[in-house]
């Protein structure tokens, strides 16, 4: 008897394993951590569909705003709403954001000016540096604006030359074929991913959920598309599925797989799953993956990801029982992820976000309670810190989709906030002080085309250690220089070649990304004597030539001599 009941387990045992492996099923579970958390993960076999188009020519030009002088950073009358910013090391930052008196989105990188185009309406906003100074950007069209099928494409080449701003893109909803049927509509979320990997007009690519009246056609579905030549042609690539909310995406820099991520409502299932997609930039040739990953009788929504030199994190809202949570999935194979809860109390945690720091570490920000916390992993997901609070006023951040954002190396945050009116602030992500403002010391006087020698140093309250950039007032300069251990004297040489009076500024930037603001140090490169008699030379013949009568007289007197 025994052994029979022995053999009976063995054969139940069989079939459970044999019907996860042929059902294409993947359990997920640490079990070395003790996690309680069994998530699953399906592959997704069904058609995927294509199409070009070429690019379309608004031919909008940007609009100022000017002198608004905004504090803390985006408060102006009327609501300031759904930001997103996007950095560039050294040199500030590009922010979009939608301004309820103007109806449209604001386009800025500063608190005192800014550009907007007039397009009808718009919302959630996405920028991303490409590389140098050049960004590229996207928003959510109005439904008033072709149908809301149309994918813009919001270009800078210099994010403080608001001149150097345009906007371009595919209008999707339009069918040259059969006039009057509206092929893409009611655009819902949209993101943008850049990478420089390639030629300077493949930028990225954008993820975007919205309606279809193509085939058999498809409503909130799950759609990437990409820019295809040089020409402007663009590809939209979609699977047969419908029911999406919610997107983001991100290219690995190191890797160039690209990830789009969805939250999904299953009907089978009854519950919002998430859906992973992995393409290949290099190659948008290879077939994608598409898998999805659900815990039975639970929702997970809001999905933000994050890749770097093949790691893969993505964060989501998870709902299991009525209490809402932040859960990572994290690992380097998308069909083979971990789970971590990054957060988890009785309160609810939600809409989360997540960026790459540095290296390893990554930080993901959440709202509780009215508020915005941060927390940091620093081994790609494995575990999680103790949340912190990033804002200041307490109990004023709006809970909602899309109303904060981080920007590239976890830098800056934006979060929307409401009192008399909605506001948009910006502030360290990173719960530490920026560096102390750099001491130059070095010669105040020299000549032309000699080399000479300063000393720079600063200091950091944490003790990180230190990057330094460099402007040798000249229109050359030298960048993340280190890194240095805190309260280092660094020791850098330079040569001017024109007579001048320079400015040496320097910021030092710490291992979390902060910046200190400039310290700077005044120098004088005087003419040599040679070209002090040139440039005298230079000022006799301006007089001369400006008074005629003068040079008239100097003639008449050498020839008298």
């Amino acid at each position: 008897m025994k052994d029979k009941k022995n053999k009976l387990l063995i054969a139940i045992a069989l079939v459970v394993i044999g019907l996860l492996i042929f059902s294409n099923i993947n359990v997920i579970a640490d079990n070395e951590k003790e996690n309680d958390q069994v998530f699953y993960n399906e592959k997704i076999n069904t058609e995927i569909q294509t199409l070009k188009k070429p690019m379309y020519d608004f031919n909008l030009k940007p609009n100022f705003l000017s002198n608004y002088l905004a504090y803390p950073e985006f408060v102006l009358p009327g609501d300031q709403m759904n930001p997103a910013i996007s950095t560039i090391p050294w040199k500030g930052y590009l922010a979009a954001f939608f301004h309820s008196e103007l109806e449209s989105i604001v386009w800025t990188y500063t608190p005192e000016d800014a550009a907007y185009f007039d397009i009808p309406g718009g919302d959630y906003p996405s920028v991303k540096r490409w590389e140098g100074t050049r960004f590229f950007g996207t928003l959510v069209p109005d439904e008033s604006d072709s149908h809301g099928g149309v994918i813009y494409l919001f270009e800078t080449i210099d994010h403080t030359n608001f001149d150097n701003y345009s906007l371009a893109g595919w209008d999707w909803s339009e069918n040259p074929d059969y006039p009057g049927q509206v092929l893409w509509s009611n655009i819902i979320d949209i993101e943008i991913a850049c990478d420089n990997s390639k030629e300077d007009w493949e930028w990225g690519f954008v993820s975007l959920v919205g309606d279809t009246s193509y085939g058999d056609g498809l409503e909130k579905a799950p759609f990437i598309s990409y820019q295809t030549s040089e020409s402007g042609y663009a590809t939209m690539t979609w699977y047969l599925i419908e029911g999406c909310e919610h997107t983001d995406n991100i290219i690995d820099r190191v890797t160039h797989r690209a990830y789009s991520v969805y939250d999904y409502y299953d009907d089978s299932r009854s519950s919002w799953t998430l859906l992973f997609r992995e393409d290949h930039f290099d190659n948008w040739d290879i077939d994608p993956e598409l898998l999805q990953y659900f815990k039975s009788g639970a929702d997970l929504r809001y999905p933000a990801v994050i890749a770097n030199n093949g790691n893969i994190i993505i964060v989501a809202e998870l709902d299991d029982g009525g209490n809402k949570n932040i859960i990572s999935f994290f690992g380097t194979q998308l069909d083979n992820l971990y789970t971590e809860s990054v957060v988890s109390s009785a309160d609810d945690e939600t809409y989360p976000d997540i960026q790459h720091i540095s290296g390893d570490t990554y930080i993901c920000t959440f709202i509780k309670g009215g508020n915005l916390y941060g927390c940091i992993t620093e081994n790609a997901g494995v575990s999680w810190s103790e949340p912190w609070q990033i804002n200041d006023n307490n109990g004023e951040v709006i809970s909602d989709y899309k109303t904060t954002d981080i920007c590239e190396s976890g830098l800056y945050t934006l979060w929307m906030e409401e009192e008399d009116d909605i506001d948009i602030w910006k502030d360290a992500s990173i719960d530490n002080e920026p560096p102390a403002i750099p001491s130059v010391d070095g010669p105040s006087k020299g000549k032309p085309n000699t080399e000479y020698e300063y000393s720079i140093s600063s200091s950091d309250p944490e003790n990180e250690n230190l990057y330094y950039y460099i402007d040798w007032g000249d229109g050359s300069s030298d960048s993340d220089l280190g890194p240095y251990s805190s309260d280092e004297d660094i020791t850098k040489t330079h040569t001017w070649s024109e007579k001048e009076d320079y400015t040496i500024r320097v910021k030092a930037k710490d291992t979390n990304g902060l910046e200190s603001d400039w310290g700077t140090f005044e120098t004088s490169i005087p003419l040599t004597r040679n070209k002090q008699i040139i440039e005298n030379t230079n000022i006799i013949e301006r007089i001369l030539d400006n008074f005629p009568i003068i040079r008239m007289i100097l003639s008449l007197l050498f020839e008298l001599i």
